[in-house]
């Protein structure tokens, strides 16, 4: 969580976020969903690779978004890449994750996103979830209980009633 959407939060500016663990104490929080990393790669990715991860990272380079608008999604890749031992070829990408799917749509590299962008996957992508020390986070709700707010207390009833 930003700075700037912990102050929002407190005071009142803002009513709800998205975000992963860890958030400014004085906020409530409730678990939505457990996230985790996954290897966008091109449809037409070379058979003989087999879904092998460090195959994968030696024959594609890496594309990743600025770690100054995605920071946490810079943390996991380099976590991931760690706790498995991994060297990657980093390209550095100026967009979304949009923009980043479609990049690796083109053929020319792979990317680590969350899996739960599976569901805008582009055509020319498929995604594999590795099994080995993968990297997982929290995402949670978090909102100012100090403040009253009708519209996001409904809104809160709403997504409780869907999980």
């Amino acid at each position: 969580m930003t700075e700037l959407e912990s102050i929002k939060l407190l005071e009142g500016s803002l009513q709800i976020v998205f975000v992963r663990l860890p958030v400014d104490s004085n906020l409530t929080t409730q678990s939505i969903f457990q996230e985790m990393l996954a290897l966008a790669i091109p449809e037409n990715c070379h058979k003989d690779l087999s879904n092998n991860l460090h195959k994968i990272l030696n024959y594609y380079p890496l594309y990743q978004l600025d770690s100054n608008t995605y920071p946490c999604l810079a943390e996991q890749t380099e976590l991931f890449l760690q706790h498995n031992q991994l060297n990657a070829h980093k390209i550095f990408v100026q967009g979304d994750m949009t923009t980043l799917l479609a990049l690796v749509a083109g053929g020319n590299a792979v990317a680590f996103i969350p899996q739960s962008m599976r569901q805008f996957l582009p055509v020319k992508v498929k995604l594999l979830t590795p099994e080995q020390n993968n990297i997982q986070w929290e995402i949670v709700m978090t909102w100012n209980s100090k403040i009253n707010n009708d519209y996001r207390d409904n809104f809160i009833k709403i997504v409780n009633a869907h999980n």
